[in-house]
């Protein structure tokens, strides 16, 4: 795919270096840079360093310097497409050729306005219209032959999209939806937790609830009332808050790393 120059230069005014660099590197500020040890070979002192104003990253030990398209393909060790690509779905902006729309559970558009969540679907010449030897069914593609995703997101009144969570674990609970990842990444700002996944449990009266597993950091204690007042001090309200908090020695993995929630459901049915 051919990227257009103002394409590219848009998507690197709108993602600092240190944001894409600090995914890998742990960086900390010195003057009008950071710093931090180098990505590409083993060092003691850190000679590394990345320059938002600039838009570029230079490591001195190795003599590497780029920009964010190149800091990707270097360390992830993808092509310049796949690399842009991923920055492009970082930045929360389609690439070209790809139309993108946000749904919310009854079919109209979402508005702009950076709260309302819908799942994200797509068109586009490159984008698949079916799968091999599967039949085309509601879940995957819409009646106007979009691509549901899948992925849950909200879009602001400049057109960038904010993924908030997966639609099959996003919480429906008295008709609205509550994001379990905007969830896990607050309960984890919390000074006694390590690690938190969010689950939905099912609810007579709600359909669905918010269930917290947690897990503690060594000699940290934290009870549903402190936890609580954390959240709606991170801006959530009342009812969004976990009906219940499940103290747990680890959260579960898939082999790539990511929480297995699957079987956290299985643990806790209810």
């Amino acid at each position: 795919m051919r990227f257009t120059p103002q394409f590219l230069d848009d998507l690197r005014a709108r993602l600092p270096v240190s944001e894409v660099v600090g995914r890998r590197v742990k960086l900390k500020k010195a003057g009008r840079e950071w710093k931090g040890l180098s990505p590409f070979q083993q060092e003691k002192s850190p000679s590394f360093t990345v320059n938002d104003q600039k838009g570029f990253y230079h490591d001195f030990s190795s003599g590497k310097h780029g920009d964010i398209i190149s800091f990707l393909m270097e360390t992830e060790g993808v092509g310049f497409t796949e690399a842009v690509e991923r920055l492009a779905a970082m930045a929360g902006v389609p690439v070209p050729l790809v139309d993108v729309r946000i749904r919310t559970e009854d079919g109209s558009d979402a508005p702009w306005d950076g709260r309302t969540m819908g799942e994200i679907q797509v068109r586009g010449p490159f984008i698949t219209g079916s799968y091999h030897e599967v039949p085309v069914s509601e879940d995957k593609f819409t009646a106007d032959a979009w691509l549901r995703t899948g992925d849950v997101a909200t879009m602001d009144e400049l057109g960038f999209i904010r993924i908030t969570d997966r639609t099959k674990d996003l919480i429906k609970s008295g008709g609205e939806w509550i994001s379990s990842v905007d969830l896990e990444n607050a309960l984890m700002a919390h000074p006694a937790i390590a690690e938190a996944a969010v689950i939905a449990i099912p609810d007579e009266k709600w359909s669905e609830r918010p269930l917290a597993c947690i897990v503690l950091k060594p000699g940290r204690s934290a009870d549903a009332a402190s936890l609580g007042a954390h959240l709606l001090g991170q801006g959530f309200v009342k009812w969004q808050l976990p009906d219940r908090y499940e103290v747990i020695d680890a959260v579960p993995r898939t082999s790539t790393g990511k929480f297995w929630k699957l079987k956290l459901r299985e643990r806790f049915p209810r």
